[in-house]
């Protein structure tokens, strides 16, 4: 069993400001010495709420805002791919860096990825890790985060469109773009995986033509 420790850690910054001016008015003068001890009294009780603050937010799990404790997102099974895997296609180069699949316990912060999936409910899961370079100047339509892939199991499973993937769908130049899919299986464990074929879309230019149709990748795990 793996575990990966999520912490939700606030920083909250204070900012003070003051403003005034230096000049002397005859009336600041006439003022009283009840006037001028109030003032001082009220300037250091400020003093001491912003140093006891200041130590607050110094000390983990001080004030009201701070998270009541650490939260775990915890994996089982958890499988890697065998290799990296690079091909090319419609002037796209496109390569698997990394990946893996296992079965994930969900938390509060992951379930609101996930909209049929409760807290505390384990779902197997794999992530897979691209590559995407534009090797021309010219626009490439290529949409690698909206893609499916197909199990060895006989399962079919669109990516989890919710999540953001940092990957470019529309490359308006020679970039080159790094990003994660996400793939929940309808599965209760991923232990009967030993593949996945990642669907590979077609690239289009930007007047929509076809440069390359869609190909399947095949993904084994270890």
């Amino acid at each position: 069993m793996k575990k990966y420790l999520l912490t939700g850690g606030f920083a909250a910054m204070l900012l003070l400001g003051a403003c005034g001016t230096e000049e002397v008015e005859a009336e600041k003068e006439e003022a009283t010495t009840e006037e001028i001890e109030s003032t001082e009294e009220e300037t250091n009780e400020e003093v001491v709420e912003k140093e006891e603050t200041a130590e607050n937010e110094a000390v983990p799990g001080a004030g009201i805002n701070e998270p009541e404790g650490e939260e775990e997102v915890v994996i089982e099974n958890e499988k890697t791919i065998e290799e990296s895997i690079s091909i090319s296609k419609g002037n796209l180069n496109i390569t698997l860096l990394d990946g893996g699949a296992g079965d994930m316990t969900v938390d509060e912060e992951m379930s609101w990825y996930f909209e049929d999936v409760a807290v505390g409910e384990t779902v197997a899961t794999v992530v897979l890790e691209f590559e995407v370079e534009n090797t021309v100047e010219e626009s490439r339509d290529f949409y690698l985060d909206q893609t499916s892939i197909v199990t060895n199991t006989g399962e079919q499973v669109e990516s989890e469109w919710m999540m953001e993937s940092g990957l470019q769908s529309e490359m308006l130049g020679a970039v080159t773009s790094t990003g994660v899919v996400t793939f929940l299986l309808n599965a209760e464990t991923i232990e009967g995986i030993e593949w996945v074929d990642v669907i590979i879309p077609a690239v289009s230019d930007e007047n929509w033509n076809t440069l390359a149709e869609e190909e399947k990748m095949r993904v084994h795990f270890k």
